[in-house]
């Protein structure tokens, strides 16, 4: 697996959904405190182990199937998060500009990334090649 968001990440996520409107249901619910259970690694934040990532994809499409409206996005952000190592924000700003489908890259902008500096991510795994193919061509925003 490529690099995965840390475990808080997904907590903001639902937040963020709640925020935007797109959902009701509670970050606590959609991220349980039971998936935090047996994470690897002592540090607060890192990545999770497949077997994590396969418990929280389950709980995502899960409260994907309670939205009419934004459940499919909801689930191809967390595969793309997942697959790709964007940051939640970075995933939320997406543009379909940004995107080089042929190629399989992602052409971050600096106003758009932690550090202020643009950053290309080279979609080298299937499943991160995948996500980015379930995306629907956008005019602008993806999301």
């Amino acid at each position: 697996m490529s690099a995965v968001p840390t475990r808080s990440a997904w907590r903001k996520l639902a937040r963020g959904r709640i925020l935007a409107g797109w959902s009701d249901v509670p970050a606590e619910v959609l991220v349980p405190d039971t998936l935090y259970a047996d994470l690897e690694g002592s540090k607060p934040q890192g990545p999770i182990s497949e077997r994590q990532a396969t418990l929280w994809r389950a709980l995502v499409v899960e409260a994907a199937a309670r939205s009419r409206t934004y459940g499919a996005d909801l689930v191809r952000m967390f595969d793309l998060l997942l697959h790709a190592g964007l940051r939640l924000d970075e995933c939320a700003r997406l543009r379909e500009r940004m995107l080089d489908r042929q190629h399989y890259t992602i052409a971050l902008t600096s106003s758009i990334t932690k550090g202020g500096r643009p950053r290309t991510i080279t979609l080298e795994m299937p499943e991160a090649r995948a996500a980015l193919d379930a995306i629907p061509v956008a005019d602008d925003w993806l999301w």
